[in-house]
């Protein structure tokens, strides 16, 4: 019978909550974030170690939007995400 061998590359401790996400966002991120959230999008998360720095990431049914730290919105942004359906 075949092994596999699990890698740990998991950095996640748990789920963190909408508020959590939002006090990572910069000023320019907080107000792309609320107009979009207007529009039916949902913070998903934000990525702090990644190049650029500080990418919020939302989504609209299979929309993705990623906002970097100035607040320029990427309406086809090329995030690997851990678990796509």
């Amino acid at each position: 019978m075949a092994s596999t061998k699990q890698v740990d590359t998991e950095r996640r401790h748990g789920q963190r909550t909408f508020n959590q996400h939002y006090a990572r966002l910069t000023g320019e991120q907080v107000d792309k974030v609320y107009s979009l959230t207007k529009l039916g999008y949902e913070l998903d998360f934000v990525r702090t170690h990644c190049p650029p720095p500080r990418l919020a990431v939302l989504h609209r049914n299979h929309e993705l939007v990623a906002i970097d730290a100035q607040g320029e919105c990427d309406f086809y942004p090329e995030v690997p995400l851990r678990h796509q359906s």
